[in-house]
């Protein structure tokens, strides 16, 4: 794990206390602690003052930043007698502080570093997503799997889409390391991670679980496309289908009760919410309009662009695709070595955030997509200034 190739999973500094900081936020971040990681991340900044005091800005996070406050500010402000979380005002300053605080450290730091806290943060949305369905499971493996979790953190039961579009962003980011340049031990497990993790997913039976892990070895197979990535691909697939069906043999059976469910098709009520929601939405300029709980007894379209729109119209809708279209732009000027996963973690998360509610609910997807766009700006060297401030990079 300690090592400078830029295809490894993860690479450290060992003796850094800014680095155990900084990750630690990020980590605790992930994790949904808010009253943890802000408090760390201050303390990152009492040891490494300058990045708060003096900063720099590059013009890329500028305009990202920009767009991304434009998206999240009007629902806010217009939406905010629509937002069915307890303190609206709290979950503002708290995305706030991450687009604004973390967003303008993260900016200053090499894209080494940068690469280094969204690989954390998709572990610490992983781990708490399975924190949770590992409880449920083991509390009443029949009770609990689609439609309820029970949250052993917070106390209360949760919906379980949420915990599964968690771990299929945690599969993502290991189905990706599958296709680098690291050991067979190192692929090995990652292998058991995903058939594990794939068997919890059939627990859950959730759909967009399998969607987006099709897409991810679909979109890793052609960002990294060789001859030995094909190879790999056969040969890895084969183990992990192994490994599968070893796991659900050994598992009973009767707790997969649901799986009828993932026969699924557009004659979903996900489907047809989505196509009443974009109806509305070329109606209502300036948000207003609600789900049709006719067709489903919720109270969000599971969708950023109809959710954000439900709150604030067209303002917030254009903000995120001019953010995604930016992002994509500096995806094609290969800023960095990192900007393949950069953008490949950028239209996974985007796509999980179809199937999301995001503002009044996962926003750290937000955040992650965020950190993945400021890691595909960076470009100027920043060894000298690294070097002058102590910075952690490996």
């Amino acid at each position: 794990m300690l090592t400078r190739n830029k295809n490894s999973l993860f690479s450290l500094k060992k003796d850094s206390a800014s680095n155990f900081l900084l990750y630690s936020a990020v980590f605790s971040l992930g994790l949904g602690f808010h009253v943890v990681y802000v408090p760390v991340l201050l303390l990152f900044f009492a040891v490494k003052p300058s990045y708060l005091l003096r900063p720099t800005f590059r013009k890329n996070f500028l305009i990202t930043f920009t767009l991304i406050s434009l998206f999240l500010l009007p629902q806010y402000i217009i939406g905010y007698h629509q937002i069915t979380v307890d303190n609206p005002i709290a979950s503002m300053l708290s995305v706030m502080f991450s687009v604004v605080v973390f967003g303008g450290l993260l900016q200053q730091l090499s894209s080494t570093t940068i690469r280094n806290c969204v690989v954390i943060l998709i572990v610490g949305i992983g781990a708490e997503a399975l924190i949770t369905i590992v409880y449920s499971l083991l509390q009443d493996s029949v009770y609990y799997g689609y439609g309820r979790l029970y949250d052993p953190v917070n106390g209360r039961e949760t919906n379980s889409p949420g915990a599964a579009l968690k771990i299929a962003c945690l599969v993502s980011l290991f189905i990706w390391y599958v296709f680098q340049n690291i050991s067979i031990i190192k692929k090995l497990a990652l292998l058991f991670f995903i058939a594990t993790l794939t068997l919890l997913a059939t627990w859950l039976a959730s759909r967009a679980f399998f969607v987006i892990t099709f897409l991810s070895l679909a979109f890793s197979l052609i960002l990294n496309f060789k001859v030995r990535s094909i190879i790999r691909l056969a040969f890895f697939g084969a183990i992990k289908l192994l490994l599968f069906t070893f796991l659900f043999q050994n598992t009973d059976v009767s707790i997969f009760s649901r799986l009828n469910r993932l026969d699924g098709s557009l004659e979903s009520a996900r489907f047809l919410l989505w196509k009443d929601g974009f109806a509305k939405l070329l109606t209502h300029p300036a948000g207003g309009f609600s789900v049709d709980q006719t067709i489903d007894s919720v109270r969000w379209f599971h969708n950023i662009f109809l959710d954000s729109g439900r709150l604030a119209g067209w303002i917030p809708v254009i903000s995120l695709i001019s953010f995604a279209f930016y992002s994509f732009m500096l995806f094609l000027q290969k800023r960095n070595q990192f900007y393949l996963f950069a953008g490949y973690m950028f239209v996974i998360v985007f796509m999980l955030m179809q199937q999301d509610v995001v503002v009044e609910g996962m926003i750290r997807f937000l955040v992650l997509i965020y950190f993945c766009s400021i890691l595909l700006g960076i470009s100027r060297p920043l060894k000298e200034r690294e070097f002058k401030r102590g910075e952690f990079n490996s």
